[in-house]
């Protein structure tokens, strides 16, 4: 079993599959029944808040890995609008 503190995993880098910069992790949501983390919200990198997305929000789902480096998401994670703009909601 791998673990990463989660004072390593704010900040972390989150980058697609295809190496597009999303942005950092600025926090997450636990769900306290299944003791995992559900969703983490994305401060966007420059490319992405140059096309008007604020705060990102990606699923766990969407998540391919996670290192000491980065979090990599897949490629199809897309921007779906919402109140806090969603990236792979599902």
């Amino acid at each position: 079993m791998s673990l990463i503190k989660s004072n390593n995993l704010i900040g972390l880098p989150v980058v697609t599959e295809s190496g597009e910069r999303l942005g950092s992790v600025r926090s997450f949501d636990v769900d306290v029944d299944s003791h995992t983390i559900v969703r983490y919200y994305v401060k966007p990198g420059s490319i992405v808040a140059i096309m008007g997305h604020g705060e990102l929000l990606v699923h766990a789902s969407q998540v391919v890995s996670i290192t000491e480096k980065q979090m990599t998401v897949r490629d199809n994670t897309v921007v779906v609008p919402s109140p806090i703009t969603a990236v792979g909601a599902v």
